[in-house]
């Protein structure tokens, strides 16, 4: 075929005109080699193009046909399922469960060049119902990356609450910790996560889980301004006085970013400012020096007024 078909066919595949894809597909010569061989410099094949665009089935069943890899790989690891799923695009149903189908376990837990499955990549999508179907036809919840993430830690970072319930109930971690010792509370309390803080808790999840660095879910809300996460955690009983391995506790750590909300709710619940850290530092000595805070707090907490 010519080369001008081949264009046309990739067009139609990308921008999801199935009944172009169709007639082109349908008229190949069907010994042609063409359709298998054709692989971009980044590796994808037509089946990749084919799943990103959302063709139903019947594209993907006549690219299969015409000898398409299924299981054929990016140079980045990345299968055609992966393509399925990525992208704001809502996934085709129908063309999930035929690759599940076609491809069975082998494609369902296929990971990319770092580690990420099929369902980590609807998880990252927030494509609630493909995670559903991912997780009744059988994927793995327990699966990390290279990084040592599963689904749970995306999830609690970026994802909708019904994915995170979805993913709690089919027996997740709740806890699971990453290669730096990164819980899924931790990294919604980083995000402002509310409400799947809020699940996670219910859950059962170690609200006050240090990792490697000595980080609690506490001080991940305070660096990152979320006052209230702190709240939050801090009334689900969290622990102020941990120290890092810096010595930093969330008191002189919010004293160090200086914002007057976290600084507000962690004295609201108790905190007493003018208990040093690990490393011998007063949050208010701090917020002083830094001129994050009014003066007058900044003096009475240095003083421990």
């Amino acid at each position: 075929m010519p080369v001008a078909a081949m264009t046309a066919l990739l067009q139609a595949l990308r921008q999801g005109d199935e009944e172009h894809a169709m007639r082109l597909l349908s008229s190949w010569p069907p010994h042609d080699p063409a359709l298998r061989q054709f692989r971009t410099d980044a590796g994808e094949t037509l089946l990749h193009f084919a799943s990103f665009g959302r063709s139903g089935p019947e594209v993907l069943r006549m690219l299969l046909a015409h000898g398409v890899d299924l299981r054929g790989v990016t140079r980045t690891g990345a299968s055609p399922l992966h393509y399925a799923l990525q992208g704001v695009m809502r996934p085709s149903t129908a063309a999930l469960q035929w690759l599940l189908r076609e491809g069975g376990p082998a494609l369902r837990e296929m990971a990319d060049a770092d580690g990420r499955t099929p369902l980590m990549a609807a998880v990252l999508g927030d494509h609630a119902d493909a995670v559903a179907l991912l997780l009744e036809r059988g994927a793995s919840v327990r699966t990390r990356n290279d990084v040592g993430n599963t689904a749970l830690h995306m999830a609690a970072a970026i994802g909708s609450g019904q994915v995170v319930d979805a993913l709690l109930t089919a027996d997740a971690q709740v806890d699971a910790r990453s290669k730096a010792g990164i819980t899924p509370l931790m990294l919604a309390a980083a995000q402002g996560q509310r409400e799947n803080l809020l699940r996670l808790l219910l859950a059962g999840a170690d609200v006050d889980a240090a990792d490697g660095r000595g980080g609690t879910p506490l001080m991940y809300a305070v660096v990152n301004g979320h006052a209230g996460i702190a709240d939050v955690l801090l009334s689900g009983d969290a622990a102020w006085h941990p120290n890092n391995e810096e010595g930093w506790n969330a008191m002189t750590l919010a004293a160090r970013g200086g914002n007057a909300e976290v600084l507000q709710v962690l004295l609201e619940h108790g905190v007493n400012p003018a208990l040093p850290d690990g490393a011998g530092r007063l949050a208010g000595a701090i917020a002083l020096q830094r001129g994050h805070i009014r003066l007058e707090w900044s003096r009475r907490a240095a003083d421990g007024r």
